[in-house]
C-alpha cells in the first residue's frame, strides 16, 4: 500500500483497491517525508477518514 502512489498514474483502479482514492494517494505521497509525516499525521488521518 505504501508504494501504491508509484502506480497511481498507470494503474489507478489497482491503486483504488488498496487505498480509498487517488487523492489519498497524493496526500500520502506528499507526507512520505518522516518529519512532515509526524507533524501532519492528523492530516493523513483526516484524509483517510
Amino acid at each position: 500500500m505504501e508504494h501504491c502512489w508509484q502506480w497511481s498514474t498507470q494503474e489507478v483502479p489497482h491503486c483504488e483497491k488498496q487505498q480509498r482514492g487517488v487523492r489519498v494517494n497524493i496526500i500520502d505521497f506528499v507526507l512520505q517525508d518522516e518529519d512532515y509525516f509526524k507533524q501532519g499525521g492528523q492530516i493523513v488521518l483526516a484524509a483517510r477518514g
